[in-house]
C-alpha cells in the first residue's frame, strides 16, 4: 500500500518549499551583487563577503540600488 502526499496541500512540505525559493533568490540576489562589486571596485574583503551572503533580501536590494551611484564599497554596504 503507497501513500501519495501532495507537497503543496501538506503544510510542512509547502514551507519547506517556500524556504528553499527564498534561499534561493537570496543566494542569486547575493551572488548578482558581489560580482557587481567586484567588477566595480576590485577584489572584497571576506567580511564584506560574509556580511553580503549574511544579508536578507530587502538589504541586498537597497544595495543592488547604490552601486549606480556608489563611488566606494562603504557607500553600497554603509
Amino acid at each position: 500500500m503507497s501513500l501519495l502526499i501532495d507537497p503543496m496541500e501538506d503544510t510542512f512540505f509547502r514551507r519547506l518549499h517556500e524556504k528553499g525559493l527564498t534561499e534561493g533568490v537570496e543566494k542569486g540576489e547575493a551572488r548578482f551583487l558581489l560580482l557587481t562589486l567586484r567588477q566595480k571596485f576590485g577584489p572584497l574583503l571576506a567580511s564584506s563577503e560574509e556580511k553580503i551572503n549574511s544579508a536578507t533580501s530587502a538589504q541586498l536590494e537597497i544595495w543592488m540600488t547604490r552601486i549606480l551611484t556608489a563611488t566606494t564599497l562603504d557607500q553600497v554596504l554603509n
